[in-house]
């Protein structure tokens, strides 16, 4: 579930066999950059945050009580194209660390991961097998980080509405998970 605000996002799904929940709450506008994972976090931050949401969404941050609660800035880095150097070849948040408003992150790593080793699989040397798996992973790659980048300025910009992303083509889900792992081969 995805609940979107002004200026901020407030997303929860479920993990380990739904006895679980991960809750994740972005922030757009706050002066606040400290690098790190470990930073800790009051729920009444939170709760001020999301006051103005309804009460679906205020009873997912009240589920929090009594948890530890992290906050860490987000950082937005350029798309690079070269990916492979001699036998040397870089995969996941090292070739493509993205912002996580689709949700990727951890896919495109996978999907790497996925054509690297069947590229390795089919090539006798392993630097021409490398500049094929940089061909083809760097657009498909390139083009989530910047949707992923594209999405998370609208999900944060001022003047939200319940009707903003309803059919919303732009979030192009068919091109995000249409392609099967054959494709990537292509």
């Amino acid at each position: 579930m995805v609940w979107v605000g002004d200026r901020c996002q407030l997303v929860h799904y479920p993990v380990a066999d739904y006895e679980a929940l991960n809750v994740v709450a972005f922030v757009s506008d706050v002066d606040w950059d400290v690098e790190g994972w470990h930073e800790r976090a009051e729920l009444s931050e939170l709760q001020a945050v999301f006051a103005g949401f309804c009460d679906e969404a205020k009873a997912v941050l009240d589920y929090l009580t009594g948890h530890e609660l992290f906050k860490w800035a987000l950082y937005d880095r350029e798309p690079v194209d070269e990916w492979a150097r001699g036998r040397l070849v870089l995969m996941g948040d090292a070739a493509h660390p993205m912002l996580p408003y689709l949700g990727q992150g951890a896919a495109m790593a996978i999907e790497d991961a996925w054509v690297l080793s069947s590229v390795l699989a089919n090539h006798e040397r392993v630097a021409a097998a490398l500049v094929d798996y940089q061909q083809r992973r760097v657009e498909r790659a390139k083009w989530v980080l910047l949707t992923s980048r594209e999405m998370g300025k609208r999900y944060h910009e001022p003047g939200q509405d319940s009707q903003r992303f309803s059919g919303d083509a732009a979030m192009q889900t068919e091109k995000l998970f249409a392609p099967g792992p054959t494709s990537l081969l292509a």
